[in-house]
């Protein structure tokens, strides 16, 4: 779900802080480790809680309710809307993706003999699923019917290999947009899976990361990174320019790990000093008010 800004790099719309999801604590509505966020129609958020082994949808008023499945949860690690009614997840303690329903059903399952440990997940327009592998260190895509087609990268060119590749994303112009934690870069892939450009090095400096996780984008390209240990969430063009911080630890952020934007120009961030135990909802419309 893509929202679409005009901009240039003085006047991207500012971050206002509108909402704080959750704490630390097993009991509904709280988090031990919120991995991921995704958003969803209405104002409504998905958050995937790993320790607590569950998924959990929020109303824009705050409202939670589990998404109780037929089967136990094991590690949860991201999800990705697939339709209105269904979503996909990654399971790092089953080592496989699971397709269920809003309701919880398990509509069906795959790789649990193709992955080490998938962490990202993402659908492109043609329902294809994008998963990175942490272990494996590879990236791969699979059909709407969980087949495997191909992975990303040339494996003998040193500049597209992976290094604990962790979060994942589909732009609106249907480019693969890769979180390569470990080598605190972010690779870009076209929709056929060709490489296309890098961004990023080590580094505390502006256009660097320290292991980026989450990422995402809006309607005109721009990218938008979860730079984990620098505690920040940085603003990118489509062609990987910095444009400038969003919002960091000067504004009580600590390692960001999901990130999402909506189609009413909210950003959702999971984000904890440990580990993430809050979603903090920031707005870029000036006309909502401050911290409903």
């Amino acid at each position: 779900i893509n929202a679409v800004f005009t901009f240039d790099n003085d006047s991207y719309p500012r971050a206002n802080l509108m909402q704080i999801y959750g704490c630390e604590g097993r009991q509904k509505g709280c988090f031990k480790d919120a991995t991921d966020v995704q958003c969803v129609d209405k104002g409504k958020c998905i958050v995937t809680d790993m320790i607590n082994g569950r998924i959990s949808t929020f109303s824009r008023n705050g409202r939670t309710k589990v998404i109780r499945c037929s089967w136990a949860l094991r590690e949860p690690w991201a999800t990705t809307v697939v339709s209105e009614n269904k979503i996909a997840v990654t399971s790092r303690k089953d080592k496989n993706v699971s397709v269920i329903s809003m309701n919880g059903d398990v509509l069906f399952s795959f790789g649990s003999r193709f992955f080490q440990c998938p962490c990202g997940i993402a659908v492109d327009k043609n329902g294809r699923f994008i998963v990175t592998d942490i272990l494996s260190n590879e990236v791969s895509v699979f059909s709407p019917e969980g087949k495997w087609l191909f992975n990303l990268g040339d494996p003998l060119s040193p500049v597209q290999q992976f290094c604990c590749p962790r979060y994942v994303h589909v732009s609106a112009f249907g480019d693969i947009i890769v979180c390569d934690s470990g080598n605190h870069c972010i690779k870009v892939f076209n929709e056929h899976g060709n490489f296309k450009f890098t961004f990023g090095q080590y580094g505390r400096q502006e256009g660097a990361f320290k292991a980026p996780y989450g990422v995402t984008s809006d309607g005109e390209g721009n990218i938008i990174v979860a730079d984990h240990y620098n505690d920040r969430i940085a603003l990118f063009s489509k062609n990987g320019e910095f444009l400038r911080n969003i919002v960091s630890s000067e504004d009580g952020l600590y390692h960001p790990q999901g990130v999402a934007l909506s189609s009413d120009m909210r950003l959702f961030v999971t984000h904890g000093k440990l580990k993430a135990t809050e979603v903090i909802v920031y707005s870029f419309n000036d006309d909502e008010n401050e911290m409903l």
